[in-house]
């Protein structure tokens, strides 16, 4: 008959084994949108939160060090104001920093742009690739080769159709 600790051992292994997290968390999105200057509320690149010292502005390249702003439901369980994902689809860091009025809690709005294009941003947005079933990774590493291609520029215009990876998930 095995000893009392040679039981506790093989329980402690077997509950160690049941609760391990895996090294990342995928959240899968209902659905992925855009906005921009233009049609955030008030129209602007003010974002609800202040994240990385930016001054509750909407910003980045989607680099690790400057993450492309993405908004979301407010008091969503899934997304953490100021938390940094990766974004498979783009190969983009994506950070939470503002709120989406019509999102559900697995919807982002995805920042687009930091001028005001007007109508030709507004086209951009509505003509460029959404969808649902998208992954956001929330594996905090900085170990993924980003994209940092604008998607949006007054000079470039509308560069989202360019920046998409259908099969980066």
């Amino acid at each position: 008959m095995p000893s009392f600790s040679t039981i506790a051992g093989v329980a402690v292994t077997v509950l160690a084994a049941a609760t391990q997290v895996s090294a990342y968390d995928a959240v899968t999105l209902s659905k992925q949108t855009w906005y921009g200057y233009p049609d955030n509320d008030p129209p602007s690149n003010q974002v609800a939160y202040n994240c990385l010292g930016r001054g509750n502005k909407a910003t980045g390249d989607g680099s690790f060090g400057n993450p492309l702003t993405y908004a979301t439901k407010k008091g969503s369980f899934l997304h953490k104001p100021c938390e940094i994902t990766w974004f498979p689809y783009l190969q983009k860091y994506l950070v939470m920093a503002d709120i989406c009025a019509g999102c559900d809690d697995a919807q982002i709005d995805i920042w687009i742009g930091n001028g005001n294009g007007g109508q030709a941003e507004l086209n951009c947005e509505n003509n460029s690739p959404s969808g649902n079933g998208h992954k956001l990774i929330r594996d905090g590493s900085n170990s993924h080769s980003a994209n940092t291609n604008a998607l949006w520029s007054s000079g470039g215009g509308c560069q989202v159709k360019n920046n998409v990876y259908p099969d980066g998930n």
